[in-house]
C-alpha cells in the first residue's frame, strides 16, 4: 500500500484538512507544498505514491505542474482538486491519469477519490 504522500496548496487551511484526511486513510508520510514550483522540487526529493494538488497556485499551476512529472513518471497516483473547473482543465486530467476532486469537498468524497486513484 501507498503511505507516503505530497500535498500541494495555496491555501494552508487546504493542507491541514487534506492532511488530517491522508492520516486517516493511514499515510504514514506527508509532506506539504504551498506553490507548484516548491511543489515540483519536493516531488523530486520525496517520488510519492500519491500527490494530492490544486490547480489554481502561484509559480506553476497544478496541470502545468502534472504536465512535467508524468513526462517522467506515469505510475504516480494524483488527486487534482479545484473550486473552478472547465471542460478543457477536466479532459486535460483524464489525459493525464489524474482524478477530479470538486472543492469544496469533505471527507466521504476526499476518500472516494483516494480510493479511485489508488486502483488506476
Amino acid at each position: 500500500m501507498i503511505q507516503t504522500a505530497l500535498i500541494i496548496d495555496d491555501s494552508k487551511l487546504a493542507r491541514s484538512v487534506i492532511r488530517q484526511y491522508l492520516e486517516t486513510e493511514g499515510f504514514t508520510t506527508i509532506d506539504e507544498a504551498e506553490n507548484g514550483l516548491d511543489g515540483y522540487k519536493k516531488y523530486q526529493e520525496m517520488k510519492p505514491g500519491l500527490l494530492v494538488t490544486d490547480i489554481e497556485m502561484p509559480k506553476i499551476n497544478g496541470l502545468k505542474l502534472l504536465e512535467k512529472i508524468r513526462e517522467t513518471d506515469s505510475e504516480l497516483k494524483v488527486i487534482v482538486m479545484t473550486a473552478v473547473a472547465n471542460s478543457h482543465a477536466i479532459k486535460q486530467l483524464k489525459k493525464l491519469d489524474a482524478q477530479f476532486l470538486k472543492k469544496p469537498m469533505n471527507d466521504v468524497t476526499f476518500s472516494y477519490a483516494l480510493k479511485v486513484s489508488l486502483k488506476q
